[in-house]
């Protein structure tokens, strides 16, 4: 089997059932379930309104998309109604297409690409963060130890990586935003722009950097 099909009449997917009603499991629990124990990594989720495909592969965490189609009928939702068609057409679900365009093969492939994204993603950060240190500590250096005096006096016998945990938390945050912003999910008003984008920021600090390049 390539994909298990179940269908239910409950309007919430995952919402668990009243409690003299057995397993109290949702029913997207109850069919990522089923996957691990067959073996059978994908699985479709049907109630009449949505249609949520599963993916639950043995050893792995599992992953789903939901494809409501209120949504899928209107002029903005037609991009999501084409991903329907291709995820599920006939020569990706069936024996007659060739096997690289199959969808357990699309979704396995997915997976593998997702893996290596977040271990080059992690490498990156931690390298940011090194420089973030670096920094800090030579800023430190360059005031004679009053940057940080008062955090590092503050942390002495607590927490010594006070400093540290800032930093990663700031970077996670500087992550987050510069995704927001690559996906034109930040304001695109001049204000933000100007004043507030991390783009921006970077365009400032190398303009900087070349004025003192040219001073030097």
């Amino acid at each position: 089997f390539q994909i298990l099909i179940q269908t239910t009449s409950a309007s919430d997917l995952d919402s668990k059932p009243p409690s003299d009603a057995g397993w109290r499991a949702s029913r997207h629990a109850r069919l990522e379930r089923l996957l691990r124990e067959t073996g059978v990594p994908i699985g479709l989720l049907f109630n009449g309104t949505s249609l949520r495909l599963v993916y639950a592969p043995k050893h792995e965490s599992s992953g789903h998309l939901i494809f409501q189609f209120k949504y899928l009928v209107q002029t903005q939702g037609r991009p999501m109604a084409g991903a329907l068609a291709a995820l599920l057409g006939v020569e990706r679900v069936t024996d007659t297409g060739p096997v690289e365009g199959r969808l357990a093969t699309v979704l396995r492939e997915s997976r593998r690409s997702q893996n290596d994204v977040s271990t080059a993603l992690a490498g990156q950060v931690l390298e940011a963060l090194w420089e973030l240190v670096r920094g800090f500590q030579r800023a430190n250096q360059d005031s004679k130890g009053v940057l940080l005096d008062t955090a590092l006096r503050e942390s002495h016998g607590r927490q010594s990586n006070d400093v540290y945990g800032g930093l990663l938390t700031t970077l996670m945050r500087l992550v987050f935003v510069l995704y927001a912003e690559d996906r034109d999910l930040m304001p695109a008003g001049d204000v933000y722009q100007r004043h507030y984008s991390l783009a921006g920021l970077f365009e400032k600090l190398k303009a900087i950097q070349v004025k003192l390049g040219d001073v030097a």
